[in-house]
């Protein structure tokens, strides 16, 4: 778990929910990835990057770009299993 100091409060219920995601995951066929911190300053003294957002929940052509960065470690180990 992450050191939540100085994390603002819009952003405590997201990383609340986040850690309930992660315990559905069993890493054999689900899997939890925590990318929170790719989309908000650390600590966020804000809640969303606003330069990948367009409106809070909407990426922005750099949000997939970030989102395609953080998700690729996954992706390669995924497929190397195969």
């Amino acid at each position: 778990d992450r050191d939540v100091t100085g994390v603002q409060t819009c952003a405590l219920p997201i990383l609340e929910i986040n850690q309930l995601i992660a315990k559905l995951a069993d890493n054999s066929t689900t899997y939890y990835l925590d990318i929170f911190y790719n989309f908000a300053y650390d600590p966020p003294v804000i809640c969303t990057r606003t330069e990948f957002y367009y409106d809070g929940l909407h990426l922005t052509a750099a949000g997939y770009q970030e989102w395609a960065y953080a998700m690729n470690p996954l992706f390669t180990r995924l497929v190397s299993e195969k």
